[in-house]
């Protein structure tokens, strides 16, 4: 079960288990989704120390990475709707996350591309190490 909380019912002969993925330290469903992208990044060299992690996302799966973000000592930024939910982006938030808001789903993915060509065009200027996004 890896440590996630599970519960069984007996009843008719039939055990059935359910799992809690909300129990999760992030609070969210996306948990291991959200770890399995951050050991990708960090695995292959993708993702490294002070770089920004930049995504389209307003749900579950950016809550979890806002957690694991700053687990790791990184800048989460997620770029949301004007329609998301001020819960989702005050949970986002709360763990560390920045939420830039954008009028309209249709422009989150331009706004993401935007913000990490800004992020790394702004790391090769410095010539310093300061990250950069993914």
């Amino acid at each position: 079960h890896g440590g996630t909380p599970s519960f069984s019912k007996g009843d008719n002969g039939i055990d059935l288990y359910i799992k809690n993925e909300a129990a999760h330290l992030s609070g969210s469903l996306k948990h291991r989704l959200a770890r399995s992208l951050f050991i990708y990044a960090l695995a292959t060299g993708k993702l490294r120390e002070k770089m920004t992690v930049v995504e389209a996302s307003s749900g579950s799966t950016a809550i979890s990475e806002a957690w694991f973000a700053r687990r790791l000592g990184l800048k989460y930024i997620s770029v949301v709707a004007a329609n998301t939910s001020h819960d989702k982006i005050e949970a986002i938030e709360s763990l560390g996350g920045q939420c830039v808001v954008v009028d309209s789903t249709s422009k989150i993915y331009d706004k993401c591309d935007e913000i990490v060509k800004y992020l790394n065009g702004k790391a090769q200027q410095s010539g310093e190490d300061v990250g950069g996004a993914y």
